[in-house]
């Protein structure tokens, strides 16, 4: 019978070593989109902020989520954010917000080089939904946007890349009213 600690060390490699199927146009989709500059551009896309109200405060490839338990986080690592990104932005004055107010919002890229099962996808994004830290939007990078409709009707922005760089199909606040009324 193995200790468990034998059975950790067991399992670290699976977790943290190369995952055999994510192609390497991931790697290089996630690098293109972590540019300072690409970044707080597809945000301000996103969000319908304009470059001089958005502070880009924080990115991180492959940003860690933990999991919650009613009290805090109980320290076991979730998964792990394609690209991370902090910001501060503008208060929304639709909920009552002061016009000096600044908001800090928190935005995970999980990134698909190509598309596969959305159950699963899904699955992973309802997911991380309950992680901390909590995202204000989840934005999926993807091939094309066959998926769009599908992921704005569930609270998802869709983003698609290509050879001229990042496009987002829907801005967060046309998910959230997707996702909230759907048609």
């Amino acid at each position: 019978m193995a200790r468990v600690s034998d059975t950790r060390k067991q399992r670290v490699p699976d977790l943290f070593g190369e995952a055999p199927n994510i192609p390497p146009e991931h790697d290089e989709i996630a690098v293109r989109l972590f540019d300072a500059a690409t970044l707080k551009r597809l945000l301000c896309e996103i969000y319908e902020v304009p470059p001089a109200r958005l502070a880009l405060r924080r990115r991180t490839l492959e940003h860690p989520l933990h999991e919650s338990v009613r009290g805090g986080l109980n320290g076991r690592v979730a998964g792990f954010a394609d690209v991370y990104s902090a910001h501060e932005q503008p208060g929304d004055l639709s909920t009552g917000a002061r016009a000096d107010d600044v908001a800090s919002v928190q935005t995970l890229f999980e990134i698909k080089s190509k598309w596969e099962g959305i159950g699963n996808m899904l699955r992973q994004l309802r997911y991380y939904q309950c992680c901390e830290p909590k995202p204000n939007c989840i934005v999926v990078v993807g091939p094309d946007d066959s998926m769009s409709k599908l992921l704005a009707e569930n609270g998802f922005v869709s983003v698609v890349y290509g050879e001229d760089g990042f496009r987002a199909i829907a801005n967060a606040r046309q998910a959230n009213q997707q996702f909230r009324n759907p048609a």
